[in-house]
């Protein structure tokens, strides 16, 4: 428990003394960083109205970030996702049932975006609203969708 108010002692006291006493620190450290992320797409939509998440399938993305400087970076990515869905899940609706349509799709997403990071900024106690803010600015990417 002491170790952990003291590491919240030292962070608290780091960032109040300002970016003077880090300047020493400001190499940037690594060039680039592959990532990789693997989880669920699902469909809403027409055939599921009631957006349940009970038939999620596979996706999965890689992508290489390059750092440009301390707080800017480039990044490439690729994305697979698997979506579908069936009337025959709707129990609910006699309708849908009886219309029995329902779909399988691969989704690939290629994507080229730039990234700001605020986890290397130390700001004074007075500027610490400025992340906050930031985070209302959307993230425009460059993306090309191929539906199969």
């Amino acid at each position: 428990m002491t170790k952990k108010i003291l590491a919240a002692v030292f962070l608290v006291t780091v960032c109040i003394s300002g970016n003077k006493t880090l300047q020493a620190q400001d190499a940037v450290v690594q060039e680039g960083e592959f990532g990789i992320g693997v989880g669920a797409g699902h469909y809403f939509g027409d055939l599921n109205t009631r957006a349940k998440f009970n038939r999620a399938k596979v996706a999965a993305s890689i992508f290489f970030r390059k750092n440009l400087g301390n707080y800017i970076a480039l990044r490439v990515g690729a994305s697979f996702a698997q979506l579908g869905y069936s009337d025959k899940y709707n129990t609910h609706n006699q309708y849908m049932l009886e219309r029995n349509l329902s779909f399988n799709s691969k989704v690939w997403e290629l994507t080229l975006q730039g990234d700001f990071n605020f986890s290397g900024l130390c700001l004074e106690i007075r500027h610490l609203v400025l992340p906050l803010i930031s985070l209302l600015v959307p993230v425009y990417s460059a993306t090309i969708l191929m539906l199969t």
